[in-house]
């Protein structure tokens, strides 16, 4: 059915009305069991968070802290999967809209702000309802509900955070992380550990010794976690046997995220930290929906503690792309990235030394600040999660026979195929340029690029290969992917181990070769087409 026009002006949707405010508490409140502060993101038109906790009957504060160019307001529903119903009911308001904070009068509102301008910090007070279950919150302002809503999460699940931990010590010199498993042990305790924190003094060992935390993590609802870890030597952490985040060899105390998709409910969760002598510290502390540092060990998290540097995140705006040339960490090999995020959450990084797609990741793009001043410092790994490093190597090569070995690196660097730079876009979307193929003097553009957003449900990078040769350059194979167990799938796609799932059009058939996936180039009028879709699985 047609939506109605509004009859609104631009200067009426951006006048603040005074009929609804939650800035202060209901009469007899009381104090918030629960408070929580929600930034909506500038140039997105989304909330910084999109799930919150909270038992049933609380009390609940929220602080809404517009930091976009438009005005914003958070409304609180009894139901979920209602939240466009009620907007549209809001946007029906029309002119008394703007008077009404864009809140209709409907028995499906719990609560709600008054709108934010850019800028301001408004609040909402309310009780939880008193069962469990999920219900809507969202911005009812006109066009932004589609995009900008959330989850509040009502349970009584336990409190996210450790239990059953306990711990083994050990003694010895190690530069890094050595394999615990196979060292004599120093020492146990099978008790609760310090109310379930990792203490990494629990064992009473100085000067070189190493220990291991086993226990379970509660994980309050399904959600994207994050985990601050840092150290001083060594650490790592695990949950469900996959290593999350780790900061590895000799250091001062130095801190990494790691990201992750959980379910809710218990995890299998690991630690590992060792000593090389000097100082010693291990800190843990992970967020997810609903809260914000948590601290899992003993030792609090300080931000400004160690090889610290200011944040400085890059993000792409709703229509373009950014771009970020830097050192980049999870890379095998060479470590020189030339790192795009797209509109919607993907992100991508081409490796201009190796001349391959080097990284894949979703959500957040990058943090600048450990390169910001002077020459930079190390290696900065992505900000998002679902991190996936590509095969090790160039991608086209000319093969002696069907058999021979694929060209190894020298130095970190492709040896058959050379750098040309690259073009944006309109829209700050690159095409990266190269040659390969020896003397053949092949000529590929190589553009990658989103085939949806994870707003709209789609996970999948779609790259396409264009290549021109003035003469026929011989066995010229592309390497889709190499040293991962990779195996043909009904519907004509391949699943490689470790987390991703090939589509690839060619002219010529794929080959698995032991762990490798080879498409053979087949030259038309001098030019070949082929297209890569990575999806996550």
């Amino acid at each position: 059915m047609k939506k109605p026009i509004i009859p609104i002006t631009l200067a009426s949707l951006l006048t603040a009305g005074t009929a609804f405010s939650a800035d202060t508490p209901p009469a007899g409140f009381g104090k918030p069991d629960r408070v929580f502060v929600i930034k909506t993101m500038a140039g997105q038109m989304k909330y910084d968070q999109a799930d919150l906790m909270v038992r049933p009957g609380q009390k609940v504060r929220i602080n809404l802290k517009n930091e976009d160019q438009l005005p914003h307001n958070l409304v609180v529903l009894k139901e979920k999967g209602i939240y466009l119903k009620v907007a549209e009911k809001a946007w029906a308001l029309g002119t008394e809209g703007p008077a009404k904070n864009w809140i209709p009068e409907d028995d499906r509102v719990i609560a709600g702000t008054k709108m934010a301008d850019p800028g301001q910090t408004t609040s909402v007070w309310f009780t939880a309802p008193a069962q469990e279950g999920d219900v809507d919150f969202v911005c009812t302002f006109p066009g932004h509900a589609m995009v900008m809503n959330g989850k509040l999460h009502v349970s009584n699940a336990p409190e996210p955070g450790l239990d059953n931990l306990t711990y083994i010590a050990y003694k010895g010199g190690w530069s890094k992380l050595p394999d615990f498993s196979t060292l004599e042990k120093a020492g146990t305790a099978t008790d609760e550990l310090n109310d379930n924190l990792i203490d990494i003094h629990a064992a009473k060992l100085t000067n070189g010794f190493g220990m291991v935390f086993d226990g379970r993590l509660n994980v309050p609802v399904d959600g994207d976690y994050t985990f601050n870890l840092g150290s001083d030597d060594g650490s790592r952490v695990w949950i469900d046997d996959k290593v999350i985040v780790e900061v590895d060899g000799i250091h001062p105390h130095t801190e990494k995220s790691g990201k992750v998709k959980l379910a809710k409910g218990p995890h299998v969760f690991k630690a590992a930290y060792f000593d090389g002598g000097g100082q010693t510290s291990m800190t843990l502390a992970w967020s997810g929906p609903g809260f914000k540092d948590k601290n899992l060990s003993k030792e609090k998290r300080e931000k400004n503690r160690g090889e610290q540097f200011e944040e400085i995140l890059l993000a792409p705006t709703a229509t373009e792309a950014v771009i970020y040339r830097g050192f980049m960490d999870k890379a095998e090999g060479s470590h020189r990235m030339i790192a795009v995020g797209w509109p919607g959450g993907l992100n991508a990084a081409f490796d201009q030394d190796q001349l391959r797609l080097g990284l894949l990741w979703k959500g957040k793009f990058f943090d600048a600040g450990r390169h910001w001043i002077g020459r930079g410092a190390g290696n900065q790994g992505p900000e998002g999660y679902a991190v996936q490093p590509l095969t090790l190597g160039e991608n086209f090569a000319v093969l002696a026979d069907a058999a021979a070995p694929w060209p190894a690196p020298k130095d970190g660097r492709a040896t058959a195929s050379t750098f040309r730079g690259y073009a944006l876009d309109k829209n700050g979307y690159p095409t990266f340029t190269y040659t390969t193929g020896g003397a053949s003097g092949v000529q590929v553009t190589d553009r990658p690029e989103p085939a949806g957003a994870l707003d709209k449900g789609t996970e999948a990078i779609k790259r396409t290969l264009t290549l021109k040769a003035a003469q026929a350059p011989g066995l010229l194979y592309f390497r889709a992917t190499g040293g991962h167990p990779v195996t043909a799938q009904p519907d004509g796609s391949y699943k490689v181990d470790g987390g991703l799932t090939l589509r690839i059009e060619s002219a010529e058939r794929p080959v698995i070769r032991g762990q490798e996936l080879l498409v053979p180039v087949k030259f038309e009028n001098g030019t070949a087409t082929l297209t890569v879709t990575y999806t996550w699985q």
